[in-house]
């Protein structure tokens, strides 16, 4: 298996829509309206019937996808961002969940996700290349469905799964930048109740 963490800058493809503001209360809440129906080289965006969204992406590895929203006038340092992950198929390389400080130039972000093979992640891309900074095995997840959360505070973040706080981080890039949605590898994923709370 490769990890992410190892690949070089060039073998990383992604796609990124944004938006400075917007609101709306279904499905993906303020993403909304951003996301839509997409056939790509690699990414097939669609309306679940069941609500949310659907993404696939059955050959192009190492492809990361992403949409995202700029902070609004005074919320950063004290939001929460939350979404309902679910994987549906992919390999232990696949992940989905919460795009968190992404700054467009220089590019940095990093990606709060649930991972293929059962585990919850942090990694940090910056200068084309992704770090992972934490990985915890959850083998006692009784469902491939998981409630990401990511809670501010200052410049320190709280990270929970199905409302359970399992790490905390704190540094200057923290507490900050735009929040969204992440998708990367081969795999198919439903996301929905996309949230942004101030604290």
């Amino acid at each position: 298996m490769v990890s992410l963490a190892r690949r070089p800058a060039s073998a990383l493809a992604a796609t990124a829509i944004a938006l400075v503001c917007a609101n709306a209360s279904a499905d993906m809440g303020p993403l909304e309206g951003i996301i839509e129906p997409h056939q790509g080289q690699a990414w097939t965006v669609s309306r679940a019937q069941q609500g949310g969204w659907l993404f696939d992406n059955p050959a192009a590895a190492y492809d990361i996808q992403y949409y995202y929203l700029n902070p609004k006038r005074g919320e950063a340092g004290r939001r929460e961002i939350s979404v309902d992950v679910t994987h549906l198929s992919g390999s232990g390389d696949s992940l989905a969940g919460i795009l968190y400080g992404y700054v467009d130039s220089p590019r940095s972000y990093f990606m709060f996700t649930v991972g293929g093979d059962r585990s919850v992640n942090l990694h940090y891309f910056e200068g084309g290349k992704v770090e992972e900074r934490m990985k915890l095995q959850l083998g006692d997840m009784r469902s491939a469905k998981a409630r990401l959360t990511l809670r501010e505070s200052g410049s320190e973040i709280a990270l929970l799964i199905n409302g359970q706080e399992k790490s905390r981080i704190g540094n200057d890039r923290m507490g900050q930048g735009a929040v969204g949605i992440v998708t990367a590898h081969t795999g198919r994923f439903h996301l929905d109740n996309f949230e942004v709370e101030n604290q």
